[in-house]
Parts: structure tokens; C-alpha cells; sequence
């Protein structure tokens, strides 16, 4: 009977499962607004999940580590610690009071690993594959509770510095023409020359460019002519040899076709302008770097961070003059040497991409793409709106789709003279019906907003992200 029991128990608990959040929460906390992903509990210390990391085949058991009292707050253990090896989990625990301190994780884990020779197959990466570190990271980063502002950085590089923004593959690049500019002939004369259709917008798909794999991939905006071989579309520049960058005054989004001249590039940035050009301007277009919104798509890795890092003037030389090799080395050998020391993986990747030692920065050549005078381009994800699909720009929030749906009453009922709190009580009730479902590690899971208020409902929308209202 007793040993029929210590069986029971020991099923029970080689079957059950670490207690586990399966939802977002949106908390207004201390640091402000911040979103909770499924998996640790919101409360508490978090336990982080690795999943298969474990080794089947190696006996070695992970040595377990309580959380340390002191400046080390991560401890690591196996869940549950004795049963089937097949049903063990690898957990990683994170202190509360860093917990939501992305910066203070990051260097805590780092000081964890390091404290331990990994090499010597003893302590609590004992019983692990090899390899296992960067998925370990990857899941803890993905764990650490995020402000809207970092959401926005994660999922789609957005810099506000330099007013830059990652396109990625699935997204649609879409530029807005506006309606047509003037502009006067070498002879003063005006001439009614239109360079844009009016009002028209134009949208292309950024697609993995092999056959979707992932690996040694590079990016384009059309699989089809890829296929085919590529449409070239003719260059502005006759003198295109001595440039570092190719450079395209895109007047429409075919350009982007040109899968000749970019199909090696695996990364596309666009950098955003400060202003653009009066309707009723009538000088020759001047391709300011402020005037211009670029598109920089590269193939080297390491090289879009120093672009991102260049002064604007310095990455408007690399797309809108005509830089020679002999420049191109003499002004921007200096600056990449100073960007070495602030970002050195990224400067050393593309020194070797480049072969620097041999050929210094006369290889390295981005293609740049100029949406002169009043095209304005702008990345647009796909999401779902009463199970309808639907797309929206980046940086579009849960707030603005209700907005536009007409969900919300809050500004008409303001202007009829209905209280704040009585609007407050409308918005509440109204909002309380609202789903949104967003993607996490492969599963679909509900956002839970503890208030429900304007500032909660800023939520930026994600790809995938599914809406009911």
C-alpha cells in the first residue's frame, strides 16, 4: 500500500505543472504602464520556462541554485526535480525586485552564466544541450514586462532619435503620393508638370526573397520577379560606378521591384524627414536631407547600426552625393573607427563583411531609396477586426481602432456637456466588452487591461493581433 502511494504521489507530481499566467496583463504600476507576457506569474518573483534545452541522452543532473542574497538575484532549478527526465523543465528564477528592470536582468544573468565554467559539465547547466545560452536569454528577455515604448522598439526597431523604423518581412510598404507639385522650366516659365497622381497610394509586400527560408535569405518586395529573374529598372544616375550607394528618386513604388540591384539585401531601414516641400513651391526639387525620406536597404551585417549611428548629414552624403572610393575611405574610415569603440560587434561585422583589411569601405554599398518631393512612405502589419482582415500603419493603437470604428462616444459626449466621471462610467461600461487577442510564442493569448482607461488603451496593435468589439 505505502509503495502504491509514494507511485501516486510521485505521478502527480512528475504530471503537474509550474503555475503559469496565460494571458498579457496590462498593469499601471510605479514605472508606469507596463505589459506583463503570458508565462510568469505578474506577481512575485517570475519563473521562466526554457523549454527543450534538458538533454535526453546525458545523465548529468543540473545542480539546483537558490535565489542569492545580495547582488545576485537569479537562481535556476529543474521542475520537478525527480521523476521522468522526459518531463522535467528547466527553470529560471528571477527576483522581484529586478524583475521588471530589463537592464538589471540582463547584467544579472550575465554575472549568473559567467560565475560558471560551462565547459566543465557540472552546476546548474550540467544536464543542458549544448548551445543552450542564447535560448535561455532569448526566453528571459521575452519574460521581462515591457512599456509601450520598448513594445514599439522590440517589434519594430523604432528609434526616435534618429526617426527610424525596421521594415521586416510580412509587413506592406505603402508610400502616399499627394497630389501633383509644380514646378518652373530652365526657362522660368511655369510649367504644369504634375510628378505625383493625386492622392494615390501604393502598397508592396517585403517577402523573405529564397523560398521563405530564413537562413542566407534575402529580402525583396516581390517573390514573383525574383523568380523570373529580377525587372531593372533604369537608374537616375548614369554615373552609378562612383557612388558608394546606389542611389533611386523613387517616383512610384515600382522601383522597389528592381530586384537587380537588391537582391544580396537582408535588412531595409526607413528614415523619416522633418519636413517636406510646399504644394506651391516652384524651385527644382533639392533632395534635402530633412526634405527626404529614405529607405536604405543593406546586405552587410552590422552595417544598418552604423548607419543608424552616422549624423544625418553623414548618412545623407552616403544615399544623395557622389562619394568616391577615395571619400568614401576618408570620411567615413575615421567615423567607423569611433563607432568601433561604442558598438564593436556590429563595426567588426561589417569590417569583415567589407574585407577592410584588403579594400577599407570601397565594397561597402548600401542602396538607397529617395521618396522625393511629397511621397511619404510608411510600413502598414496585418491584424484581424471582428475576424475581418484589415491593415494598419505601425505605431497605431487599440484607442485609435476603436476611434475609427465609431466604438467610441467619449469626445461627442464631452461636447454635449456630460461630466467627466459620468463620461468615465459610459467609457468604462462601453470598453468592458472589449477582446483583444494577441500572439506569443506561437499560441494565441487574451490582454487582460487591469483599468481600462485612454492612456491603458494606447496599447500598440502588433501583427497578428486579433480585435473584438
Amino acid at each position: 500500500m505505502r509503495l502504491f502511494i509514494f507511485y501516486f504521489v510521485l505521478l502527480n507530481l512528475v504530471g503537474c505543472d509550474l503555475a503559469q499566467s496565460e494571458r498579457f496583463v496590462v498593469k499601471d504600476t510605479s514605472s508606469g504602464l507596463l505589459i506583463f507576457p503570458p508565462g510568469p506569474l505578474p506577481e512575485g518573483n517570475a519563473e521562466v520556462i526554457i523549454p527543450g534545452v534538458i538533454d535526453l541522452t546525458n545523465s548529468r543532473s543540473c545542480e539546483k541554485v537558490e535565489l542569492q542574497v545580495g547582488a545576485g538575484k537569479i537562481g535556476t532549478r529543474l521542475f520537478p526535480s525527480f521523476g521522468l527526465r522526459s518531463s522535467q523543465q528547466f527553470v529560471v528564477t528571477i527576483d522581484q525586485s529586478i524583475r521588471k528592470d530589463k537592464q538589471a536582468v540582463t547584467a544579472a544573468i550575465d554575472a549568473y552564466i559567467n560565475s560558471y565554467d560551462l565547459s566543465a559539465n557540472i552546476g546548474p547547466f550540467a544536464c543542458l544541450k549544448n548551445g543552450s545560452i542564447p535560448l535561455i536569454k532569448s526566453f528571459i528577455s521575452d519574460a521581462i514586462p515591457s512599456s509601450y515604448e520598448d513594445t514599439l522598439k522590440k517589434t519594430f526597431g523604432l528609434d526616435t532619435e534618429t526617426k527610424s523604423v525596421e521594415v521586416l518581412p510580412g509587413q506592406s510598404f505603402c508610400v502616399e503620393y499627394a497630389d501633383g507639385r509644380f514646378r518652373q522650366d530652365r526657362g522660368g516659365a511655369a510649367e504644369g508638370r504634375q510628378f505625383f497622381s493625386g492622392g494615390t497610394k501604393n502598397c508592396y509586400r517585403l517577402e523573405l526573397g529564397a523560398g521563405g527560408r530564413p537562413t542566407n535569405s534575402s529580402l525583396t518586395f516581390s517573390t514573383f520577379f525574383r523568380a523570373i529573374g529580377g525587372i531593372n529598372v533604369a537608374d537616375t544616375d548614369s554615373n552609378r560606378s562612383s557612388r558608394s550607394a546606389y542611389s533611386r528618386r523613387v517616383a512610384g513604388t515600382v522601383d522597389l521591384l528592381n530586384t537587380q540591384s537588391v537582391r544580396d539585401k537582408i535588412r531595409y531601414r526607413l528614415f523619416y524627414n522633418d519636413t517636406i516641400p510646399s504644394f506651391n513651391d516652384v524651385s527644382p526639387p533639392s533632395y534635402e536631407f530633412n526634405q527626404t525620406p529614405l529607405l536604405i536597404s543593406t546586405s552587410c551585417p552590422g552595417s544598418m547600426e552604423y548607419l543608424s549611428w552616422l549624423e544625418v548629414n553623414d548618412r545623407a552624403k552616403i544615399c544623395m552625393e557622389l562619394v568616391s572610393e577615395r571619400d568614401l575611405n576618408q570620411l567615413f574610415v575615421p567615423k567607423l573607427n569611433e563607432f568601433e569603440k561604442i558598438n564593436p560587434l556590429s563595426a567588426v561585422a561589417l569590417k569583415k563583411c567589407v574585407n577592410y583589411t584588403k579594400d577599407g569601405l570601397s565594397e561597402w554599398k548600401p542602396v538607397c531609396y529617395l521618396f522625393n518631393e511629397r511621397g511619404i512612405p510608411f510600413p502598414q502589419v496585418d491584424i484581424l477586426i471582428n475576424g475581418e482582415p484589415s491593415q494598419v500603419e505601425i505605431y497605431q493603437t487599440l484607442w485609435n481602432i476603436l476611434e475609427q470604428s465609431g466604438t467610441l462616444r467619449y469626445e461627442r459626449l464631452l461636447h454635449e456637456g456630460v461630466s467627466a466621471t459620468a463620461v468615465s462610467e459610459v467609457m468604462q461600461n462601453e470598453l468592458s466588452k472589449l477582446h483583444l487577442l494577441r500572439r506569443h510564442n506561437g499560441r494565441i493569448y487574451p490582454v487582460f487591461f487591469e483599468t481600462i482607461n485612454i492612456q491603458a488603451l494606447q496599447l500598440p496593435l502588433l501583427p497578428g493581433d486579433e480585435v473584438f468589439k
